[in-house]
């Protein structure tokens, strides 16, 4: 599948580069500092809510998940080393929380992500806007049909952006895993999505 296509869904943006400021928050929330807390909430959890909605295809599991992210940040944060970049320890715990919910709640066939119906930016022509969503429908199903490391390859690397390298930190693999992995689930995907077009036509 091509990037352009997956670029559809990428609507929320992870976290900034790491700051002087950024890494003193982190130092001040793991210390029990509640406010400092808070604020490693506000900043990251757009990204950790829609990392788990499209690993997991719905909201309800993803709000859970994002829930227990947490809980395991302010259980774990005196434990991260912080010589490290926080958000491949952030993506792999939401990544962790996201497996271990999807192993207890199997997804039904064909749940798909309430994102897909968020109103297209910039788009005026409602026909457009719907086929716009369409296709993001159709790629978030296509990504849910995915094996679980290689839903979790696309979802780092094509819609939350982290590097090959920060991919493979994250899922604790080579960086030729992660490559692997990419390219047969952007096959796996543009085939998917073939399918369901001829279907269509």
């Amino acid at each position: 599948m091509s990037e352009s296509a997956v670029q559809l869904l990428m609507s929320d943006a992870g976290p900034e580069p790491e700051s002087r400021e950024w890494v003193l928050i982190l130092e001040r929330a793991a210390t029990g500092d509640v406010s400092a807390f808070e604020q490693v909430m506000l900043r990251t959890e757009r990204s950790v809510m829609s990392t788990a909605r499209r690993m997991l295809g719905n909201v309800p599991d993803a709000e859970e998940a994002t829930q227990e992210v947490f809980l395991r940040v302010y259980k774990y944060l005196h434990r991260f080393d912080r010589t490290k970049s926080f958000e491949p320890w952030l993506y792999r715990l939401t990544v962790n929380v996201c497996n271990d919910i999807a192993t207890r709640r199997p997804r039904a066939a064909g749940t798909v992500s309430c994102e897909t119906r968020e109103p297209v930016a910039g788009t005026h022509d409602p026909h457009v806007s719907l086929d716009i969503q369409e296709r993001r429908r159709m790629i978030q199903t296509a990504l849910t049909d995915l094996p679980e490391r290689q839903r979790a390859v696309v979802v780092l690397r094509d819609l939350q952006g982290l590097s090959t390298s920060e991919v493979a930190e994250t899922l604790k693999v080579t960086e030729a895993t992660v490559r692997s992995h990419l390219s047969a689930a952007r096959l796996r995907m543009k085939r998917f999505i073939e399918k369901r077009l001829r279907r269509s036509s």
